[in-house]
């Protein structure tokens, strides 16, 4: 699994990103950051809860959350987090399953990017695997998509390396109960998703009765 740290296409290989800054005392990046944060959906989870014998389920919410950054390491942070719905609710000893920031290289630091482009990494820094597969991983690729996309808002031309920010909507369709490897194998991602819309424009997942997209700002139906 560490192998994947260095490969192209993989979620766990950091994002370079180098791009023009809009003005000198505004990067964009923590708005990207919390936009991103904040347009992947919410999803219904199951965790177990007590030792195998006697343990019970419950319900939680599959969900990403903002946290204050690392003090000289990442300015902000998101976890995807499962959280219990039930009230009231079980204390869950590991209720994440990643974590990403982002870091911020003083400009001309990252050799493979032009000097005159403002750098930044976004780092998956926390994640699990269970049976040889990223827990949230459907989520983890819509995030990463969405951090590049909001700030190629700002520079279209902004370049890309390391690993993927592919996205594509059959990745959240496909999520189902056996493709996210959660806890105890019983995620329900595709019952949420099924019932879903989708945005014409970038394809992200739609709230219900919603008139634009949380990810791109298109409006809903003119794709």
């Amino acid at each position: 699994m560490m192998e994947a740290w260095c490969e192209s296409d993989s979620l766990l290989t950091p994002l370079i990103i180098g791009y023009q800054r809009p003005h000198s005392k505004y990067s964009g990046v923590s708005d990207a950051f919390v936009r991103a944060s904040q347009a992947v959906p919410a999803t219904k989870s199951t965790r177990v809860v007590g030792p195998r014998i006697g343990s019970k389920k419950f319900a939680c919410s599959r969900e990403v959350v903002l946290a204050p950054g690392l003090e000289g390491l990442y300015p902000r942070r998101a976890l995807l987090m499962d959280r219990p719905v039930s009230d009231p609710p079980p204390q869950l000893s590991d209720p994440w399953l990643w974590e990403v920031g982002f870091i911020l290289p003083k400009p001309g630091s990252i050799r493979r990017l032009d000097p005159g482009l403002m750098p930044v990494v976004l780092e998956t820094s926390r994640f699990k695997v269970t049976s040889g597969a990223l827990e949230g991983a459907v989520q983890l690729a819509l995030f990463r998509h969405l951090f590049v996309a909001s700030l190629r808002c700002l520079d279209a031309n902004l370049t890309v390396l390391g690993g993927t920010d592919r996205w594509d909507v059959s990745m959240w369709r496909l999520a189902g109960p056996e493709g996210e490897g959660s806890t105890d194998g019983s995620n329900t991602a595709a019952d949420t998703a099924s019932a879903a819309a989708y945005c014409d424009q970038c394809g992200v997942p739609l709230e219900r009765q919603a008139r634009f997209c949380a990810a791109c700002g298109a409006r809903v139906g003119t794709g």
